[in-house]
């Protein structure tokens, strides 16, 4: 009797076996590939963040230059300060002051600009700037939060008015560096994907980034250091 013929093929142990190698293989890759998405959209969040600390220094230095230089003791410091929702530079403290650059309140970065006090001019409101640093920028330019594609100005990057956190948020904060009014540090710090509230506690923010301590806010992105 002629032997049955047997069609080539795999056996259900060889495509088990596949299944089981192609598991481990997606197991092992997706997380990876996973957190490099995540990083190379931190890495788009720095980046955006270092374009905008060079916007408001321009800012800052265009509104300097254009106070009047017999009737202004403006300073510097005074158009940083503004820039962390400070009233005036006496509000920078060593516990940290902060705001969010999308904050729906009138702001020197976004929609309309907020007053600021000059040092040494009698003015209880303060003045007003021309225009706000997102004005300055051309809309081609202007820095996209890659977490929810929409640019970083925008209200849905506002965690205080969303009422949470919002991964690549980005807040401006300032610090009296010794609590002698001699040094000040401002910085840009951003969420995190850890992040947890719509606050400014330092657990808000990515990577030990934070407010309250000169450290956490040097482990974000530096802004200028005046006195």
């Amino acid at each position: 009797m002629r032997p049955l013929d047997h069609e080539p093929g795999f056996t259900m142990i060889e495509l088990l076996f596949v299944i089981v190698v192609i598991g481990v293989m997606l197991a092992v890759i997706t997380p990876r590939a996973y957190r490099a998405n995540i990083d190379a959209k931190y890495g788009v969040v720095r980046q955006g963040a270092v374009e905008l600390t060079s916007y408001a220094v321009e800012w800052a230095n265009q509104g300097l230059a254009s106070q009047d230089r017999e009737d202004s003791t403006a300073d510097l410091n005074a158009y940083l300060a503004s820039l962390t929702g400070a009233a005036n530079l006496a509000a920078v403290v060593p516990g940290g002051v902060a705001t969010w650059i999308a904050d729906v309140a009138p702001s020197n970065w976004n929609n309309a600009a907020a007053a600021l006090v000059i040092p040494g001019r009698n003015t209880a409101l303060g003045v007003v700037p021309e225009i706000t640093i997102q004005e300055m920028i051309p809309g081609v330019k202007i820095p996209i939060n890659p977490f929810n594609g929409v640019n970083v100005f925008s209200l849905s990057n506002d965690p205080s008015a969303a009422g949470n956190a919002i991964t690549g948020a980005i807040a401006c904060a300032g610090i009296d560096e010794n609590n002698t009014q001699e040094w000040y540090y401002y910085a840009l710090i951003f969420q995190g994907t850890d992040s947890t509230t719509n606050t400014f506690a330092d657990t808000s923010f990515y990577a030990g980034q934070g407010l309250t301590t000169l450290p956490g806010l040097r482990n974000g992105i530096f802004l200028a250091r005046e006195r």
